[in-house]
């Protein structure tokens, strides 16, 4: 359940972040489209990666070269803190996954994006729209302007629907749920969609061993408890 209350938001505030007009000006430097910036706020839920959030923060795909500049500017005082960023998010997500985004949620998405200032999108080739924005002012609590941004573009996408949690208890990852890759003589695809556990990964097996595991230990109880209470009725 979130938790979080509502803030006023602060004064706009002079963020020393990574500037992407600067990084616009090396060659070779795309731009996220809407589905790119939907991925990664996925990766950095899962990862609370310093360079997914620093491409969340620019809207560009960060060059290798500047990864360790993120990691070192977002460690500053004063910036916006990575952890508390990453649990909320994942808090959210999980909303989303379940069904229960509740409308004061979407209504704090909203208020922290506009935070955010939104340059004339791009086109690519295949009529994908890339994104350019600048941040300039947050709020206290998270998420910052260009999470909440993305989250509300995930929340009206069709990638929606799509937005699944690993139900394995020691993963807890997001993904996009998968086609089956098997296939019938026809060529068409079978088998379910997946949605439960990750994708190409043994999490199904690991958890339907635990919970057997766990039906296990609670039936030895029961039994215990029984030879116990019988025991008692002797005497």
């Amino acid at each position: 359940m979130n938790h979080r209350v509502e803030t006023e938001p602060e004064a706009p505030i002079d963020i020393q972040v990574l500037d992407p007009n600067e990084f616009m000006r090396k060659p070779r430097v795309p731009l996220l489209s809407e589905g790119e910036l939907i991925e990664q706020i996925i990766e950095f839920a899962n990862t609370g990666d310093s360079s997914s959030y620093a491409m969340l923060w620019t809207g560009i795909r960060v060059p290798k070269e500047v990864l360790a500049e993120a990691h070192s500017i977002f460690s500053q005082e004063g910036q916006p803190p990575i952890e508390p960023e990453h649990l909320a998010l994942r808090e959210d997500l999980a909303a989303i996954v379940a069904g229960t985004v509740t409308r004061e949620m979407r209504d704090m998405w909203r208020r922290h994006a506009a935070g955010l200032a939104l340059v004339m999108p791009a086109f690519n080739e295949d009529g994908s729209v890339q994104y350019r924005y600048a941040v300039f002012a947050w709020f206290r609590l998270p998420p910052s302007p260009p999470l909440a941004y993305i989250q509300l573009l995930l929340l009206n996408s069709p990638k929606c629907g799509e937005l699944c949690q690993c139900k394995l208890d020691s993963c807890g990852k997001f993904f996009l749920a998968a086609r089956p890759t098997s296939t019938d003589r026809k060529g068409e695809q079978r088998g379910r969609t997946i949605r439960d556990y990750c994708p190409g990964s043994n999490h199904r097996n690991l958890a339907h061993q635990a919970a057997a595991v766990e039906r296990m230990r609670k039936s030895r109880q029961r039994a215990s408890e029984r030879a116990a209470l019988n025991q008692r009725r002797r005497r």
